[in-house]
């Protein structure tokens, strides 16, 4: 049995660490920007007040909350579906962004697969997802998992991330650790030079 946190801490977490992501990420003043299950739109419309010349897009497997991103961004587009199918030409995003979201995803593989084809030359890939450091830690929460009923869940450390990437193209960058408990880190990837 998991216990879900009650939703005035989830909503608390989710926009500080929304916050935390944003102050890190490094927003094109051009281009495309691509949210991976964006939910109800919420850091697309932050990255839109800043920079409202941006082509924004978002995907969720949702359609509820792709109902709410789309009231909440207007100006933006978002698709109903699974990441490891984008709807993009090759090298045609300049940012891409994943918040607390790839533990859940069965494909991961694929979705890197598809985050580098998609990916322009100079562009950046952020994920911000719990990331244990030990062996011990990332056990505790594969077991534990999440309060979403409808994800799969499956944490994976730095090393194991590294790994997933390197096969695909990609490298991480630059890592900043934005909470403790859990530990929840922010990676910027980039294509592999």
């Amino acid at each position: 049995m998991r216990i879900a946190p009650p939703q005035a801490l989830k909503s608390y977490l989710q926009k500080r660490r929304h916050h935390a992501l944003l102050n890190l990420v490094r927003i094109p003043s051009s281009g495309t920007v691509l949210d991976l299950s964006c939910g109800k739109g919420e850091i697309l419309h932050k990255i839109g007040v800043t920079q409202p010349s941006l082509k924004l897009s978002g995907i969720d497997i949702d359609a509820g909350v792709i109902e709410q991103a789309k009231v909440l961004n207007p100006n933006a587009t978002f698709s109903v579906g699974d990441a490891s199918k984008l709807p993009f030409e090759s090298k045609a995003v300049n940012l891409v962004i994943s918040s607390m979201s790839v533990h859940h995803y069965r494909n991961l593989e694929t979705i890197f697969s598809e985050v580098a084809r998609i990916l322009t030359e100079d562009g950046s890939f952020y994920v911000m997802d719990v990331a244990p450091r030990y062996r011990l830690t990332l056990r505790f929460w594969n077991f534990w998992g999440c309060s979403e009923a409808y994800h799969f869940e499956r944490y994976y450390r730095r090393s194991d991330l590294e790994v997933l990437l390197e096969k695909r193209g990609l490298s991480i960058k630059e890592e900043t650790r934005i909470d403790r408990f859990p530990r929840i880190c922010v990676y910027r990837i980039s294509l592999a030079q």
